[in-house]
């Protein structure tokens, strides 16, 4: 009897340090989903490659999930486009899945949204830019929000698009502002095609912030002024003069504007 209760004795010593281990430090169970809060957002981009021509296109999902890792549906979520460091901008279109394609020479959009469907995903399409007369590649990003009454509190998760230049530069370009003449000559005749090109690509560091051109605006006063866009221009004159060809350069993400100009002679 005694050799008994000595084991019962030894077996609630072994078992008790145990037992209040386990009550006073009682471990958490591992969390079931990507959050215990709310809701996520996964961006992505189909395809996520496009050329500024306002003709390609890109299909933006953004997948939902509650806070178990399930898939929401009829959850609201807002698009926009941005640009790293420079907040929300212009720069392509937003528009429904099906939705028609975007007129050469319209406003480009802001924001839209879209409601997620039975497989917790939302989707919008997004247009290319009609930056034909756009030199360099760049990149956007399209941000996706839930809709909310709240602005400040919502997080914001992005997908990129890299831009491909319509228009490629043929020769290397400079940092300021400056005008290459064709054919290059001191003699020009009325009626003579004359070919006017922007050399410059980047902005100037020392008065903008060194981004590429984004936008070549020139203008010619011929007998008349005549506005055009583009690097490269092709302009005749109609009558003898001399006459002035001014070019303003749009640096990319803070629009800095450089401004420069040639003039001509033109002979009968």
């Amino acid at each position: 009897m005694t050799t008994k209760m000595l084991s019962l004795a030894a077996l609630l010593a072994l078992f008790l340090p145990y037992a209040a281990c386990t009550l006073d430090n009682p471990e958490a169970p591992d969390l079931a989903g990507p959050s215990e809060l709310g809701m996520s957002i996964e961006m992505r981009a189909i395809p996520d490659s496009l050329v500024s021509d306002g003709f390609s296109s890109s299909i933006i999902e953004a997948v939902v999930r509650g806070p178990s890792g399930e898939r929401e549906t009829g959850r609201t979520i807002n698009f926009d486009i941005t640009r790293s460091g420079a907040g929300f901008l212009d720069l392509g279109n937003l528009a429904p899945v099906n939705g028609a394609r975007p007129a050469a020479g319209g406003v480009e959009s802001g924001p839209t949204s879209a409601v997620s469907d039975g497989g917790g995903v939302a989707r919008v399409r997004y247009w290319a830019p009609f930056r034909t007369d756009q030199e360099n590649d760049t990149i956007v990003s399209v941000t996706g929000r839930q809709a909310s009454t709240n602005f400040s509190n919502q997080v914001h998760r992005t997908v990129e698009i890299f831009l491909r230049a319509a228009d490629r530069p043929s020769f290397p370009g400079a940092n300021k502002c400056s005008i290459i003449v064709e054919p290059d000559s001191t003699f020009y005749t009325t009626g003579q095609s004359i070919a006017f090109t922007a050399a410059q690509i980047v902005g100037d560091e020392t008065t903008c912030a060194g981004n590429e051109i984004a936008r070549y605006e020139w203008t010619v006063n011929d007998t008349e002024a005549v506005t055009k866009t583009g690097r490269s221009i092709v302009h005749s004159f109609d009558a003898a003069g001399t006459y002035p060809i001014f070019l303003v350069t749009h640096e990319a993400v803070t629009g800095c504007r450089a401004t420069c100009s040639v003039t001509l002679d033109i002979s009968p």
